[in-house]
């Protein structure tokens, strides 16, 4: 692939879907959001955003479009922070943002990182947000750091490895199809504009390791099948016998030792089918757990990525125009896009060194949802706080309610924030 040295890399397989599918109504936009333990003072958030950008590579950028391909292109330009004022996770506009693709804001003491998913996914997100926050808290307190701290590149290892982990890997594959059948949609009325409710649903991580270790799962697997329940509940009192599918992202880095600051994930559906109505939470569990060590290893990742990558590898596909393949881009989406019922990611822990810890106090991931997925799940955990995030379009809380309820009748502590859905009733 091309040197970044020259200003400009590929958009890495998966992202090459992205422009073509985006728009204010669909932004593909995610956020990480920490909190801090005093308010944010913005001309050092600002300047620490400054210093940090240079070293990272995948985000210094602007997309272009080419003949053949979009690409992205060195952005001269400096980044905006904004102070926010309004719902998360809204479409980014680059021609309003120095044609950056990411959004840097805060409000009191949160720190946002918004990322149109074009650019890379949640793992190389958080690592960009945290190199920006070490960066500030070193600028807000400087005595507190030595002079190591404050040379060292914090969270920026990986930064300026722009390379397509899906062709590094790429070998021809044999499947000839990787289409999931029609899904089970979550309908409803509305809010006002598209707007995101938002609910964060917060658990003791201690407490939720014990429980998951006492049924023999893992936190992922739990928490899909306490989404997936709650489903299945509402879907029986639909007048459908279509599958719930429950899209899950499968990080591939540590899978095939990848260092990419782009796009490097593939995903796995966990689906239920047949009559749900008859299903119980623990058959529900049980089988979460089945189609994971069926569904997610190396072996079924390297032919899933080989197979989804092979047509751009193909010599007549490279020199089709860019508007024939868009055309095709975005119909093979609206395709697949009938498969998934809903989508859930675990990103895992968000880790920070002890000397810049103590100013955390915690962390938020948010997925903006889509005209055909409503409702979308998402997990991190910072320290012993461990944060389910429920992101929705629609006005009705019944998925939510239903979710926050079993948690709490499982003996799970639960506490409860939104941003102004009536969670009284939840």
């Amino acid at each position: 692939m091309p040197d970044n040295k020259g200003g400009w890399h590929r958009l890495d397989n998966t992202a090459n879907l992205f422009p073509v599918i985006t728009s204010r109504r669909f932004s593909n936009v995610y956020r990480i959001a920490v909190t801090l333990d005093a308010a944010v003072e913005p001309e050092l958030l600002q300047r620490a955003l400054i210093e940090v950008l240079p070293e990272f590579a995948a985000f210094r950028v602007r997309l272009r479009r080419g003949l053949f391909w979009h690409y992205f292109e060195t952005n001269p330009n400096e980044p905006i922070l904004y102070l926010e004022d309004d719902y998360p996770c809204r479409y980014i506009d680059p021609g309003q943002n120095r044609h950056f693709l990411f959004r840097l804001s805060y409000y009191e003491n949160r720190v946002n990182l918004e990322v149109f998913h074009v650019l890379t996914d949640g793992t190389a997100g958080k690592d960009f947000l945290l190199a920006v926050v070490c960066r500030y808290l070193m600028l807000a307190h400087p005595a507190e750091y030595s002079e190591d701290d404050k040379a060292r590149k914090w969270f920026s290892g990986h930064a300026s490895n722009v390379e397509d982990g899906y062709l590094t890997n790429y070998t021809p594959s044999k499947k000839s199809n990787y289409r999931v059948g029609r899904g089970y949609k979550i309908k409803g009325e509305r809010n006002l504009l598209g707007n995101l409710s938002v609910v964060h649903v917060h658990l003791g991580i201690d407490q939720l390791k014990t429980h998951c270790k006492q049924r023999q799962v893992t936190i992922t697997q739990y928490l899909t099948a306490v989404i997936g329940w709650a489903v299945c509940t509402q879907q029986r009192k639909a007048s459908t016998r279509l599958p719930v599918n429950i899209f899950l992202p499968v990080n591939l880095r540590n899978m095939f030792d990848s260092g990419t600051a782009l796009n490097f994930f593939s995903n796995v559906y966990i689906s239920f089918e047949g009559d749900l109505s008859a299903l119980t939470f623990e058959e529900i569990l049980q089988e979460v757990k089945s189609q994971f060590e069926e569904k997610i290893s190396k072996e079924g990742m390297l032919e899933k990525i080989s197979y989804t990558t092979a047509q751009r590898s193909n010599p007549v596909v490279r020199v089709i125009p860019l508007l024939l393949k868009n055309a095709v881009l975005r119909l093979v989406f609206e395709m697949s896009a009938k498969s998934s019922t809903l989508s859930f990611t675990n990103l895992g822990p968000l880790r920070l060194p002890p000397q810049f810890e103590r100013h955390v106090t915690g962390a938020t991931l948010l997925l903006s949802c889509a005209p055909k997925e409503p409702f979308k799940c998402a997990a991190i955990s910072y320290k012993n706080d461990f944060t389910l995030n429920m992101s929705s379009t629609l006005r009705s809380v019944a998925l939510q309610r239903a979710i926050v309820r079993h948690l709490a009748e499982d003996g799970l502590h639960v506490v409860v924030e939104t941003n102004g859905v009536d969670y009284a009733s939840m």
